[in-house]
């Protein structure tokens, strides 16, 4: 048997049992244990001679991918003394009181850390209605912040892993690793994350992880971005986007202890204090103008052509990005009733319109939601400017017509605005 090198077990049934030990309370501690219970699915582990190491291998994988979040439990198989659980229970219910809804003494099963600090309290209640944030003048100024942020946040998480893949892990100690990344990371991520973070990546393959994290967020930017940007309050943005990261993972990380190995890094990496920046009107980041109008997903029945006579055909589907419609008919109406069902606030927006010719009085007709006429008349360019400067709410409908008496192509879009 090699040095250092474990006996492969001949005595497993193939069932479980739930064992409860004591382990120092700390998060690097945890990262220890998680770092220890990975090492037996590596086959370097195992003696060869001593049995199938494929075999020990799966079954050490199997047993992790039972236990990804690691919790801490109290009760133990065979445990005689039950009445543990009962402390154990008013233990989590005096942490939860303490700490919001997490237990074990503000660790979530998220990874965040108790020097984390507490996510920011701004919600989404009813955009548009309610008076925007904190420090934002308007939602407009609210949203295009939201989302530059999110851009940023996936962008320096990117710059992040790059430097943790170049790191050489294997030669320098966690103490001196530890240093330069307080010094070389930009997520805003606590100390004490960053340690627990050093300590994690120790016990595993930290390039390979960091390598295929930092591949599958690349691969998946808006995704990713629209997971921040659409949730409500900086915890359910976090929420959020760990839960799009690991389903990415799981589709992209066939390893389970590799999958959970890039979904612990990522939950370290990304907390409060990265998501409370997206709810704030004052950061630190330098933030660049960007579009998530990507985010808000395509209108599949918001304009809708009609025959001559005015017999309802088929719907076009309107994309964030202009797209040319027609009315392949002829002699035909082209109409818009676009109706919300969410938060959200559209337009819609018409441009180059070619082939138009005069069908009856008038030829552009914009009525909103309150059955008032916006627009009545034969000027296009006069009917797109109301058309740009009219938005809709919450389960509103607004209607657009457009009449010609020849075949004609417009372009057209929907747009996320207030």
């Amino acid at each position: 048997m090699g040095i250092l090198q474990g006996t492969i077990p001949d005595d497993w049934q193939g069932e479980y049992c739930c064992y409860a030990v004591q382990w120092p309370d700390s998060p690097q501690w945890l990262a220890i244990l998680r770092g220890v219970l990975v090492l037996p699915g590596r086959g370097r582990f195992w003696d060869e001679h001593t049995g199938n190491i494929i075999s020990a291998c799966d079954v050490v994988r199997a047993t992790y991918d039972n236990n990804l979040h690691l919790e801490g439990v109290i009760m133990a198989c065979n445990d005689p003394g039950l009445a543990l659980v009962a402390i154990a229970l008013e233990k989590i219910a005096n942490s939860m009181a303490a700490n919001g809804s997490n237990c074990c003494d503000g660790r979530g099963s998220g990874g965040a850390t108790a020097n984390e600090p507490p996510f920011n309290p701004t919600e989404e209640i009813d955009p548009g209605v309610d008076p925007p944030p904190d420090g934002f003048e308007s939602w407009e100024q609210f949203y295009a912040n939201k989302c530059s942020v999110a851009f940023a946040i996936i962008s320096k998480l990117e710059g992040d892993l790059g430097t943790l893949a170049i790191i050489q892990w294997g030669s320098a100690g966690a103490e001196a690793i530890t240093a330069s990344l307080l010094i070389l990371l930009v997520t805003p991520i606590p100390a004490a994350a960053v340690i627990a973070l050093v300590f994690f990546l120790l016990t595993v393959s930290a390039v390979v992880i960091s390598t295929t994290a930092l591949s599958i967020i690349i691969d998946n930017e808006q995704e990713l971005i629209c997971a921040l940007y659409s949730g409500t309050s900086s915890q359910s943005s976090r929420d959020l986007f760990l839960a799009e990261f690991d389903s990415l993972a799981t589709s992209a990380i066939a390893d389970p202890v590799e999958r959970f190995a890039a979904e612990t890094l990522i939950r370290y990496m990304i907390g409060a204090a990265a998501t409370n920046q997206l709810y704030a009107a004052e950061t630190t980041l330098i933030l660049a103008e960007q579009d998530c109008q990507f985010c808000h997903g395509s209108c599949t029945d918001c304009i809708r052509r009609y025959d001559k006579d005015g017999n309802p055909m088929d719907y076009y589907n309107v994309p964030f990005d202009w797209a040319e419609a027609d009315d392949q008919g002829g002699q035909g109406l082209f109409t818009v009733k676009f109706l919300a069902t969410g938060p959200d606030h559209y337009k819609m927006r018409f441009r180059t319109l070619t082939g138009h010719t005069h069908y009856s009085t008038p030829d552009f007709l914009l009525v909103d939601e309150e059955s008032v006429t916006v627009y009545s008349g034969d000027d296009f360019e006069a009917f797109q400017a109301a058309c740009d400067a009219t938005c809709i709410g919450t389960s509103s409908s607004i209607n657009w017509w457009i009449l010609s008496s020849t075949q004609f192509t417009v372009e057209i879009k929907s747009e996320f605005c207030f």
